[in-house]
């Protein structure tokens, strides 16, 4: 009974469990950069210019730190309001230029 108990314990030490597959797909989907990766013999740099531009350019826009937005957001919201004066100024000259006229 000792015996077994010692190799219930012991008999797994050169076990390595084995990667879940759904990790490892993910992993073979996932945008690479290896430039600096001296050691493989076919770095795959696909995901560089995505990974160095592109999402630094989404996190700023998801923590509002682009400005550019909210500059256009305000151009429009300017824009918007100017037309509706506007809008508003000349309808009201054309109702009473049409009622001087009958």
């Amino acid at each position: 009974n000792n015996n077994n108990n010692n190799n219930n314990n012991n008999n797994y030490n050169n076990y390595q469990p084995d990667v879940l597959e759904v990790c490892d797909k993910l992993y073979e989907k996932s945008a690479k950069c290896e430039k600096s990766l001296s050691a493989l013999v076919y770095p795959n740099n696909g995901g560089c210019e995505y990974i160095h531009k592109i999402l630094p350019r989404m996190e700023q826009l998801a923590s509002n730190k682009a400005p550019p937005a909210r500059i256009w957001a305000v151009v429009f919201a300017l824009s918007t309001v100017v037309s509706s004066v506007a809008a508003y100024y000349f309808y009201t000259k054309a109702t009473v230029a049409k009622n001087r006229g009958k």
